[in-house]
């Protein structure tokens, strides 16, 4: 067992720590530590408790680390990671404590979550997740919770789940809660459900920054942000038709991406230009279209 944590480390964490080939718990919390997590760690096959607790680490979450198929616990929480939680964390089955809280992760809650059979702490809280939430890792947060668990989805502004037949029913304590995120809820109180809210959309795109978009001022963030307005107000007076096909053409103005965006593209930087299509997907999805 390796156990430094709150000593002033500093630096990065080294990769030869992956030759500690026997190594069981690597706990490396508030140590002021920077820089990426080595996926060289996903190598540790004994390992059972991976704790980077409260650093300033940065970058993405290896895929790697899915390869620790006897890991018990995964604290990542109180760092600046950024990108998808990746779909190999769903490996673990054996996982416990699953905590990814207070990052900057972007993108949707992958299903494969929904694998850790064995969790009882999942968090996910802070961070920049979006879309709807998938219905089996919301029976799966519901199942935690009815076992006394803990797991909070909260504080990603851009997360909701439908109310539907089937995630009411995995809501099994019946709050009208899984992981705390209101099922069929309305964030921003204007009459219109998250699901098909195309606020989430505007707050999104809040988030990009100028020079990600084709103006290089804001100018077309602005020009999609007054369709959004006009979409809102169709689904406010009941024209659901206008609403989907207003946000199809919105589409085409983000569908270049592949490697690169395309002449006719608003948003250039195509991460961005990724998640902005996703979310009109997942509104065109909710409005029937």
């Amino acid at each position: 067992m390796l156990r430094l944590s709150a000593n002033p480390l500093g630096g990065s964490i080294p990769a030869e720590l992956a030759n500690l080939a026997h190594l069981q718990a690597l706990e490396l919390s508030f140590a002021e530590l920077s820089g990426p997590i080595p996926p060289e760690l996903g190598g540790l096959s004994d390992l059972v408790n991976l704790t980077l607790f409260v650093n300033e680490l940065t970058g993405s979450i290896p895929a790697e680390l899915g390869s620790l198929t006897g890991l018990l616990s995964l604290n990542l929480s109180g760092n600046q990671l950024t990108g998808p939680i990746p779909s190999e964390l769903g490996n673990l089955a054996h996982l416990q404590l699953l905590w990814l809280s207070d990052n900057e992760l972007t993108g949707p809650i992958p299903p494969e979550l929904s694998n850790l059979g064995d969790a009882f702490s999942l968090l996910l809280a802070g961070n920049l997740l979006s879309g709807q939430v998938p219905l089996s890792v919301a029976e799966r947060g519901g199942q935690i919770e009815d076992l006394s668990g803990q797991c909070s989805f909260s504080d990603n502004p851009w997360f909701f789940m439908p109310n539907t037949a089937a995630y009411m029913a995995a809501d099994l304590d019946h709050d009208g809660f899984i992981c705390a995120i209101a099922i069929g809820g309305d964030a921003d109180s204007d009459g219109i459900p998250d699901a098909i809210d195309p606020d989430l959309l505007a707050d999104l795109l809040e988030t990009i920054p100028d020079a990600a978009f084709k103006s290089g001022d804001g100018g077309h963030r602005n020009a999609m942000q007054s369709r959004l307005a006009d979409i809102e107000q169709d689904i406010l007076d009941g024209d659901v038709d206008q609403a989907i096909r207003a946000l199809e053409n919105l589409k085409r103005k983000v569908d270049g991406c592949g490697a690169t965006a395309d002449r006719n593209d608003w948003i250039l930087d195509c991460p961005s230009q990724v998640l902005v299509r996703d979310l009109i997907d997942t509104l065109i999805a909710g409005l029937g279209g």
